[in-house]
């Protein structure tokens, strides 16, 4: 009789994967400038996340008034890599709170959880040091959702005006004039 459990050697090395991604330290440092992010951002795609993929890892903190700190694992379907190359199997890492708070809550500021896996996504993104898993530079500097007119949105004190409002050609164009500045 075949059991539905893994070996115990893929079970354990799924705990040890849960344990490094839960002990992963997720809280953005803000950048100046929209070239500053793009020159930091080794990997660039406009993606979203699959449905029902965000899988939650309590890292064992909370923030002021008791909420836990949870990282949140989602895969992405890349529509597109507009800088570097993009690893098969891209992992998006966004740190959250629950209980959730309202939607004005500051929290959400630093702890954005998982994205909505019914929007598309320009996200500039770095390596967490764990294979396969990125999470974005500046938290929400790093995510510009794309609207139903196919334009990158800039959200309202995080994503940078210059970066909202394009196309994905006019995008790719922004990227290279700020990889020839100084």
């Amino acid at each position: 009789m075949q059991s539905d459990r893994p070996p115990p050697q893929a079970a354990e090395a799924l705990c040890r994967a849960a344990d490094r991604i839960g002990s992963l330290r997720l809280e953005p440092a803000r950048v100046g400038s929209w070239p500053e992010l793009a020159k930091r951002a080794p990997l660039v795609v406009r993606a979203h996340p699959l449905s029902g993929s965000a899988t939650r890892y309590p890292t064992g903190r909370a923030v002021t008034g008791g909420a836990q700190i949870i990282n949140y694992v989602q895969r992405l379907n890349v529509l597109e890599t507009m800088k570097g190359v993009a690893p098969a199997g891209l992992r998006l890492a966004l740190p959250g709170v629950e209980p959730l708070p309202p939607a004005k809550d500051p929290l959400n500021e630093t702890y954005p959880g998982p994205l909505a896996s019914d929007e598309a996504y320009v996200l500039f993104l770095e390596p967490t040091g764990l294979s396969g898993l990125y999470t974005p530079i500046g938290g929400w500097q790093g995510i510009y959702p794309i609207g139903d007119d196919g334009r990158t949105v800039a959200l309202a004190g995080a994503g940078f005006a210059q970066l909202g409002g394009l196309t994905p050609s006019e995008l790719r164009a922004r990227l290279r004039s700020a990889a020839s500045r100084p």
